[in-house]
């Protein structure tokens, strides 16, 4: 069972013992906060579905955190942004280049850590992780350069959402099944996690709306120009359409792997539920 106490303190351990001492205070500021481990709980979970010991599901579970706290961290950086869980962003406190020099170093111990993976298996996973983190820096750089293009459709911001957003989900199961030859399954749960992922970003849009709009950012907003109120219902339909796309591809599993999925669904259903009662 994933504990995220635990998990916290020994992922904390695995990057403070590695580090040098010049990024010790941005680790420590950064991971002050260490959000939801949403990531994390699925990469283990599914590590353990996949009867993996709880020293590779523990491993694998770092790598995926590694990887999106990178990621966030880069995003920062190329947003400016200024708050990152209710505290100062690495960029806003240490300056852009030491925030860029710490994401990278998590990326590199990332790949170190798939050093701890079963020895037969580590060529296989450093190619999967590179797959996954090339795909995601597509997404991210798709979604830099939408904002300057006005002929986007509701094709391409579902492939960015995908690239970006869906990619490290992705790793959290694709890892596992390789590490336990059971690669097979990888096609049904692309068709859980493609759909789910659009659906989130979607009511995460709509959260930010007015914010993106401001800033120009590229979001659902940008394919759905019309009145204010017609965009967001527009918006919670195509969200909820995802979501029981998702949920339906879900239910084609076995229980073992419905399981894991279960919290992530929630909080998504929670949100819809929320947005249509508004």
């Amino acid at each position: 069972m994933f504990e995220a106490a635990r998990f916290t303190e020994y992922f904390t351990h695995r990057i403070l013992d590695d580090l040098d001492a010049c990024m010790v205070p941005m680790c420590r500021h950064h991971f002050q906060n260490p959000g939801s481990q949403v990531r994390a709980q699925l990469a283990f979970d599914y590590s353990k579905a996949f009867d993996l010991s709880d020293e590779t599901a523990l491993s694998v579970a770092i790598i995926v955190e590694l990887l999106h706290n990178a990621s966030l961290i880069h995003d920062d950086i190329q947003d400016r942004a200024l708050i990152r869980r209710h505290q100062n962003t690495l960029c806003e406190r240490f300056g852009a280049e030491n925030a860029l020099s710490f994401g990278d170093y998590l990326i590199s111990l990332a790949y170190e850590t798939c050093a701890l993976l079963p020895q037969a298996s580590i060529g296989k996973a450093v190619r999967v992780v590179h797959q996954y983190v090339k795909n995601t820096i597509t997404g991210q750089m798709l979604d830099i350069n939408a904002a300057a293009h006005t002929e986007m459709t509701l094709k391409d911001y579902r492939k960015i959402c995908w690239l970006k957003s869906g990619q490290l989900i992705m790793l959290c199961v694709h890892l596992p099944a390789m590490l336990a030859n059971e690669e097979q399954h990888i096609d049904a749960f692309m068709k859980i996690i493609e759909p789910l992922i659009i659906s989130f970003q979607i009511l995460d849009d709509l959260t930010d709306m007015q914010e993106d709009r401001d800033e120009k950012n590229f979001s659902i907003f940008s394919i759905l120009d019309n009145h204010e109120y017609i965009d967001a219902l527009k918006a919670v339909r195509l969200a909820n359409v995802d979501f029981h796309d998702a949920k339906g591809a879900l239910n084609q599993l076995s229980t073992k792997f419905t399981q894991p999925f279960t919290g992530f669904f929630e909080r998504i259903h929670q949100k819809l539920q929320k947005e249509f009662e508004s």
